[in-house]
């Protein structure tokens, strides 16, 4: 269970950046692009439009993220890259279709606990494995083997 925890805090950090940058980037989109105005107000989409849209957005960035460079920056900040088992980045689509994955599992209880029985029994939840993926720890440039800490014995 030792990768729950850095995982966990990489999406709280992804969650954060995301709406940020969405903040940012929705009046400019509301001003320069009409369906995204009519789609951004409280009244479409019964009542949780701009909710929809931000989400909408979350999902697509994090995914072209993930899928084309391997990091998003929740996994910048905690050192870790998702790859495929060859070492390339999982692609585009995949990387969008694994973040939808992730929210719905966020969003429904049996999804949630689906994916934390991953974590417990085999370490990673399922979503990896549905597309053919792996999240590995980073090795910061310019640290050598001997720089890593590892365990002492007296401790």
């Amino acid at each position: 269970m030792g990768n729950l925890i850095p995982r966990s805090l990489a999406y709280i950090v992804d969650f954060i950046v995301s709406v940020k940058v969405f903040f940012y980037l929705a009046p400019l989109a509301q001003q320069h692009v009409p369906a995204f105005a009519r789609a951004y107000q409280p009244q479409t989409f019964y009542g949780h439009g701009e909710t929809v849209v931000t989400l909408l957005f979350v999902v697509v960035f994090l995914g072209i993220l993930a899928g084309a460079l391997g990091r998003t920056p929740g996994m910048v900040v905690m050192a870790l890259k998702i790859q495929t088992p060859q070492g390339t980045p999982i692609g585009i689509a995949a990387g969008i279709l694994r973040e939808i994955t992730k929210l719905l599992c966020l969003t429904v209880l049996v999804g949630t606990i689906w994916a934390l029985y991953g974590f417990i029994v085999r370490e990673r939840p399922f979503y990896d494995d549905w597309f053919g993926c792996e999240l590995v720890p980073v090795q910061p440039k310019g640290v050598v083997a001997s720089q890593k800490s590892e365990p002492r014995a007296d401790s």
